[in-house]
């Protein structure tokens, strides 16, 4: 392929540059305003509730408990539709939307060719889709389908221990009794509908997520192996939200980043951290003993289709890297380097990078590796004899790391042999 400014090789590694594609983050304080404006929100649906009851009594002659159950119905209706958009969003964080889909480009980004592919981002994007295409669809069994209909219930039911909270509290502050007595009361029903709601939250969050058993037992494709350190399992990215009035950035799990839309390519599965309780958004889990883990993660590996690692600080990771050397399976690995804050944060990356490098000592890719700029770079990928490609960008966004996976994919599986 010939040379252009935006992709280069130096010292063995070939640089792919991605920074035109690459979205500038607004900042934590984004993140802040609309948690802000959420919380607002909440605490004036008690207030809406009141004043239109209010208004239904005045101006029809409605009966306090008609007026309730109008309510009650439009909240239905509401949460409804809200319902339909969280399902369009839990398809983005889990992975069910395609990989590398196009609705998070704009029209003049699609066409604009990519420098080193020299093809235009939309074809490279509808290879993509033909490769995962190619690996077949799954057939969910009966008892998965009856748990989604569940988990619809449960979030529905949210609202409803929401709505009775309110109700509750308003029926029984509506007796006359002393301050104190007034706050302890309406307190502890408040906030027994709260805790209603968030156990139909939890209910709903655990019976979303299939363990790697299920997982596989009806998804029969090759996995793709999440490999990472248990303590990054809350590195957050942030991630452009454009379906308000203005954009902001909102905090994902960076494993919802990373993970969530390789789905298509196959199962993707992780060991589960010592006692976590409720599944994650992203990989299935499978809990393992402290002397069962390792022969397991092995066989995985000898088994995916792709292995995602997060570069972490851990012995674990540089154990899992051995044992992707000694199978030969680094054509399958991917290295991500995750987002981090700036500051005392900040060494951390080359910390990270250091523990990445200690396996590769003595091997054909320790010099390109060596060279790799881990403030710069988004995700590594191994090549034969010691070459190294990597993405790089000055942001670290969803859509930068996914943008990354997604060409990394294409040049493996995808392009055209030199």
């Amino acid at each position: 392929m010939t040379k252009n400014p935006n992709s280069e090789e130096q010292d063995g590694v070939h640089w792919i540059d991605i920074s035109s594609y690459s979205q500038t983050p607004f900042g934590r304080f984004s993140d802040f305003v609309r948690r802000f404006f959420f919380l607002i929100l909440v605490i004036s649906i008690p207030t809406i509730a009141v004043i239109y009851g209010a208004f239904l009594t005045t101006t029809f002659g409605l009966s306090d408990d008609a007026s309730i159950i109008i309510l009650i119905v439009a909240f239905a209706i509401v949460m409804g539709t809200f319902m339909i958009f969280m399902r369009s969003v839990d398809d983005w964080v889990s992975g069910s939307t395609v990989l590398g889909s196009e609705l998070a480009f704009t029209k003049s980004e699609l066409n604009r060719t990519i420098a080193e592919l020299e093809k235009p981002l939309r074809d490279v994007l509808a290879a993509v889709a033909r490769f995962t295409a190619s690996k077949g669809t799954v057939t969910l069994p009966d008892y998965r389908r009856r748990e989604k209909r569940l988990v619809i219930f449960y979030r529905f039911m949210i609202g409803v221990g929401m709505v009775a909270a309110y109700f509750i509290y308003d029926f029984v502050t509506s007796f006359e009794m002393g301050g104190l007595v007034y706050f302890i009361v309406s307190t502890i029903t408040f906030a027994a509908g709260l805790a209603f709601a968030g156990a139909m939250y939890n209910k709903a969050t655990t019976i979303g997520r299939p363990t790697v058993e299920q997982l596989r037992s009806y998804d029969h494709r090759d996995p793709v192996l999440l490999l990472r350190s248990f303590k990054d399992d809350e590195l957050r990215v942030g991630r452009r939200f454009r379906t308000l009035p203005w954009s902001v950035d909102y905090y994902i799990r960076f494993e919802q980043a990373v993970a969530g839309r390789l789905s298509h390519v196959g199962p993707v599965i992780a060991v589960s951290a010592p006692g976590e309780e409720l599944p994650q958004l992203g990989a299935a889990r499978a809990k393992l003993e402290d002397g069962e883990w390792q022969e397991k993660v092995a066989a995985w590996m000898s088994e995916s289709a792709i292995t995602v690692m997060i570069a972490g600080t851990t012995e674990w990771i540089r154990w899992e890297l051995n044992q992707a050397i000694e199978q030969s399976h680094l054509d399958r690995l991917l290295i991500v380097i995750p987002p981090l804050l700036l500051g005392p944060q900040a060494s951390t990356l080359n910390e990270r990078w250091e523990n990445v490098l200690r396996p590769f000592a003595g091997t054909p890719w320790q010099a390109a590796l060596s060279a790799v700029d881990p403030k710069e770079t988004l995700l590594v990928q191994l090549e034969p004899e010691g070459g190294v490609t990597a993405f790089r960008s000055p942001n670290r966004m969803v859509r930068d790391y996914q943008l990354a996976l997604t060409l990394g994919i294409y040049r493996r599986h995808c392009a055209d042999p030199a």
